[in-house]
């Protein structure tokens, strides 16, 4: 394979995440990790009437770890990052002292409320210069290059596990 090729390609994912990373934050400065957590909280509040957007600390960290495609312990990381900038409270639930219950606060709320107007608006936006056509292909390449790279990862862990096994056995 060609070095050139690998270079190229190895630069152009560099610059597409720091494209991302730049233009979906906010003035606010939130992370694009914070800002993925404030997205689906708020969306969560929506679609739980009446219980003020409380959700299962455990939900919010399974939710968001599928989703984001990293660690629970990076998502309740960020969680705890959040709850000292202000965006969230975690509370023990009075009526299962083992649950404990997120929700954003009225800032957290309002950012998440600006984040989703202005993430509307910018995928919007790249979606009109880019083109539904190169949109849809791009969504298309990028799911099968995550495919490929979970493939490795996967296959990286299982060659690291028989590894072990025989140094045990040895």
């Amino acid at each position: 394979m060609e070095t050139d090729l690998k270079n190229t390609l190895a630069r152009s994912v560099f610059r597409f995440r720091k494209a991302t990373i730049s233009l979906m934050r906010l003035e606010n400065k939130q992370n694009m990790n914070e800002i993925m957590v404030l997205g689906a909280l708020a969306k969560n509040a929506c679609h739980n009437d009446g219980e003020s957007g409380q959700e299962s600390l455990n939900n919010i960290i399974a939710e968001m770890s599928d989703e984001m495609h990293i660690s629970k312990s990076a998502v309740s990381q960020i969680l705890g990052v959040m709850e000292r900038k202000g965006y969230v409270k975690r509370e023990t639930d009075p009526a299962d002292r083992r649950r404990v219950i997120v929700q954003l606060t009225p800032e957290g709320r309002a950012i998440a409320e600006q984040m989703i107007v202005y993430a509307d608006n910018a995928f919007s936006e790249m979606i009109s210069r880019f083109g539904e056509s190169n949109t849809e292909q791009f969504i298309s390449l990028i799911n099968k290059l995550a495919d490929v790279l979970d493939d490795m990862r996967r296959e990286k862990r299982m060659r690291e596990g028989l590894r072990r096994e025989r140094t045990r056995h040895g």
